[in-house]
């Protein structure tokens, strides 16, 4: 059984300071990660957490540890495009995803593995057109003339 050392009346008033006046409209204890606060390797994320939904128009949340009422994240308008828009297309940082780390680095890999064969195929490509564009170039050069452009002087 876990015992909350910070209630929730202290964690509203927390959260209004950390949202900077705005009201707190919810809390709720978490013992789940949601799409916001998650763990992942190298980032630790304790649970249970408080989650506070504010009464902003952008409808912020802040999480806070349950122990000391510190504050462990903060979701607002902006957090949730760079969220999206950054880490999910980035990083493949999705909910399904991190708690299944051996399929999240299998998938990476073979999205790399096509990452890489698509630039090779390009630089290949990219060079072979090259070589062929300068090879016309040396063999028709300035001294070799084009009978097709010459006017007929027969």
């Amino acid at each position: 059984m876990f015992v909350l050392a910070f209630p929730e009346s202290a964690a509203r008033e927390l959260a209004e300071e950390v949202a900077q006046g705005a009201k707190a409209d919810r809390a709720e204890l978490i013992t789940n990660y949601d799409t916001y606060y998650y763990a992942r390797a190298g980032r630790e994320m304790h649970l249970p957490a408080w989650r506070i939904v504010m009464g902003d128009p952008g409808r912020s949340v802040v999480y806070l540890d349950p122990i000391d009422g510190s504050a462990t994240g903060f979701v607002d308008r902006e957090t949730r495009l760079t969220r999206w828009l950054r880490d999910a297309l980035h990083s493949f940082d999705y909910s399904a995803l991190n708690a299944r780390p051996t399929l999240w680095r299998a998938l990476l890999l073979v999205l790399l593995s096509c990452g890489i064969i698509s630039a090779f195929t390009g630089v290949t490509l990219g060079f072979r057109r090259l070589r062929r564009e300068w090879g016309a170039g040396r063999t028709t050069g300035a001294a070799t003339t084009n009978r097709s452009r010459l006017p007929n002087s027969a």
